[in-house]
């Protein structure tokens, strides 16, 4: 008993160390009894303890009963809950610490990928919008060489495929136009000859109705005077 004291009493955190004799107490009918605690011997000697005391905030009380032929008793530890206060606020720091760091990484890492992702993509996504409305002289400037480089690079090679078809369009669209301008023009003096052949004709026919009745005047005339 004695070594394993002496063996505690090495522990720094210890407060003390104390072998208890437990004893029944009955009580003068012997019809109860209670358990009956004194202090055999303590470490360090001469400190005053409570046979009854438990844990606290501060001290962590332990005890281990034994028993031998001699005496019955327990053998209550105090330490002290210091080292456990300290690692616990250690901890906590530590915590607070990568916490703090892992949050500030977390943030860069944010405005990384706002910078290199987000402000990109927004501006590719108001220069489409603004090419859907008809506006093909937008281009996004892009000097990155990941997924949203080469996004923004076949973007501008689409707006400018598409300016090159309008221009092309308009410039077909101007030719028919000029074309379809020379057809009407060819149509309405189609429309003119047609109208004054139509009017020639009809000239030649009344004037070939009137020589018939000039020639049927004649030849009645002619009978007339000559029967």
């Amino acid at each position: 008993m004695q070594t394993a004291m002496d063996f505690v009493k090495k522990d720094p955190l210890l407060q003390y160390v104390s072998l208890l004799q437990t004893d029944t107490a009955w009580n003068a009918s012997h019809t109860s009894f209670r358990i009956k605690r004194t202090v055999f011997k303590t470490y360090p000697e001469g400190k005053r303890i409570d046979v009854d005391a438990g844990s606290t905030d501060s001290t962590v009380v332990k005890r281990t009963p034994f028993q031998t032929p001699m005496m019955t008793g327990e053998i209550m530890l105090a330490f002290s809950t210091r080292e456990i206060v300290q690692s616990k606020r250690q901890i906590r720091v530590t915590s607070l610490f990568f916490s703090f760091l892992v949050f500030s990484i977390g943030i860069g890492i944010g405005f990384g990928l706002a910078k290199n992702i987000s402000v990109p993509v927004l501006k590719l996504r108001d220069a489409a919008t603004k090419v859907g409305r008809g506006d093909l002289t937008q281009r996004v400037q892009s000097n990155s060489r990941d997924e949203i480089g080469e996004l923004g690079t076949a973007f501008n090679k689409m707006v400018n495929d598409l300016s090159t078809t309008r221009h092309e369009l308009e410039a077909r669209t101007s030719e028919l136009l000029i074309e379809q301008r020379k057809s009407d023009d060819l149509l309405e003096g189609l429309k003119r000859t047609l109208a004054d052949l139509r009017e020639t004709q009809e000239q030649l026919i009344r004037q070939e109705k009137l020589a018939s009745i000039g020639q049927l005047t004649k030849g009645l005339v002619d009978r007339l005077l000559n029967p």
